[in-house]
């Protein structure tokens, strides 16, 4: 989970802006899959899980299992955003 926990470090810096920052890099190559998984990590840390979960989806790196750790790992932040707001009800 090497791309992931990078990426965790920099948005916890930075904010937003390496989201924006990511947004252009991926524009500029649709197909590099580590682009599309920082892209969707960004988007679970900014609790917006169906953008994380389509890039993550479509996230392929030869060798690497942190794509599928991080979709596991988006639908538990899903399920416990959804339970915390039915118990704040």
């Amino acid at each position: 989970m090497i791309i992931g926990v990078v990426w965790l470090r920099c948005v916890r810096r930075s904010g937003t802006t390496r989201l924006h920052h990511y947004l252009r890099l991926v524009a500029r190559a649709p197909g590099d899959g580590r682009l599309l998984l920082a892209r969707g990590v960004a988007y679970a840390l900014a609790s917006d899980f169906g953008r994380a979960a389509g890039d993550l989806a479509r996230t392929q790196i030869q060798g690497s299992r942190e794509p599928q750790l991080w979709k596991y790992a988006v639908e538990a932040m899903r399920i416990t955003t959804k339970l915390l707001s039915l118990l704040s009800t």
